[in-house]
C-alpha cells in the first residue's frame, strides 16, 4: 500500500485515501495482500499514464545536459560556417572566383552551404531560448519561431540527404556505403536530435503559465 501510494500521482490523492481506507476493512490476509497488489497495479498505470500524457516537466539540472547535447552541434556547425577555416568572414572575391563562382558547379555548392549556415542558425538560437529558460522558467511565445525551431533542423537534414543524393548520382545513391554510419550519424546529430530537442523544449514552454495565458481567449 505504500509503493501504490508513492506511485499515485498527485492529482490521485482522493484514490490513495479511498484504497487505504478499504484496506483497513478487509478482514484476512490473503483478500487483504490481493487488495494491496491491485492497488500497486492501479498506481503503476497511473503513473504510466501521467508519464505520456503529462507535460514531459524534468528538473533543470537534467533539462541542461538534454539541451547542450540537443543544440551544441549545430550551433557548432553554426560558428564554423561563419568563422570557420572557410567560414563567411574569410569569403573574399579571390576565394570566391577560384573555389566556388570559376569551377563547375560551384555556385550551386555555394548556394546550398549559405543554407545550411542560414538553417544551423537556429542551433545558437535554441541553446540562448534553453538558457533563458532553464535559468527564468520562460516561455517561448512567438509562433514563427516555434515553428522554425522544428522545422529549420528537419530541413537541414532533408538538403544534406538531397545534396548526397545528388553527389553520388540518384541512381548510384547507397545509403549504405563506406562512409554511411559518419553521414547518417551527422543526419542524426544535426537534424534529428535538434528537432526532438526543440519539440521538448516548446512542449515545456506550453506547459509555463505565462505562455498558457497568452494562448487562452480574453
Amino acid at each position: 500500500m505504500r509503493g501504490a501510494a508513492g506511485l499515485m500521482p498527485a492529482a490521485r490523492i482522493g484514490w490513495t485515501r479511498a484504497m487505504r481506507s478499504e484496506f483497513d476493512h478487509i478482514e484476512g490476509d490473503g483478500q487483504a495482500f490481493l487488495w494491496a497488489a491491485g492497488c500497486l497495479l492501479t498506481g503503476l498505470k497511473e503513473r504510466m499514464n501521467t508519464m505520456i500524457h503529462g507535460d514531459l516537466k524534468i528538473s533543470r539540472w537534467l533539462l541542461a545536459p538534454e539541451m547542450l547535447l540537443c543544440f551544441a552541434p549545430l550551433t557548432l556547425l553554426w560558428l564554423d560556417g561563419i568563422d570557420g577555416r572557410y567560414g563567411l568572414l574569410r569569403l573574399n572575391s579571390a576565394v570566391l572566383h577560384q573555389y566556388y563562382l570559376d569551377v563547375p558547379g560551384g555556385t550551386a555548392f555555394l548556394i546550398s552551404r549559405l543554407a545550411g549556415i542560414v538553417l544551423a542558425t537556429i542551433g545558437p538560437i535554441a541553446l540562448l531560448l534553453a538558457i533563458r529558460m532553464i535559468l527564468r522558467r520562460g516561455s517561448i511565445k512567438n509562433a514563427g519561431l516555434r515553428v522554425a525551431l522544428v522545422a529549420a533542423p528537419i530541413l537541414y537534414g532533408l538538403m544534406s540527404v538531397v545534396l548526397r543524393a545528388i553527389e553520388s548520382g540518384p541512381a548510384t545513391f547507397d545509403p549504405t556505403a563506406a562512409d554511411a554510419f559518419d553521414f547518417w550519424s551527422g543526419i542524426f546529430l544535426l537534424s534529428i536530435l535538434p528537432a526532438l530537442g526543440a519539440v521538448h523544449l516548446l512542449r515545456l514552454s506550453a506547459a509555463h503559465p505565462a505562455c498558457r495565458a497568452a494562448s487562452s481567449p480574453a
